[in-house]
């Protein structure tokens, strides 16, 4: 990304929701791990500008 060379698509997300997205992701290596995951999050959403696909597959 610094080099500029990464083509970003920003749009309004909801970051509870993609967090959401991204444990629900990975909630099968979670249990394998024996880990329990505790999320405390806001009840209104909390919106950002950001390239929520990037933000996904960066976890990936």
């Amino acid at each position: 990304m610094a080099s500029g060379n990464i083509e970003l698509h920003r749009s309004r997300v909801d970051l509870s929701q993609l967090i959401q997205q991204a444990v629900g992701e990975h909630e099968e290596d979670l249990v394998q791990a024996h880990l329990d995951l505790r999320i405390t999050k806001p009840n209104e959403p909390l919106y950002a500008y950001v390239d929520g696909q990037k933000m996904v597959e960066a976890n990936r």
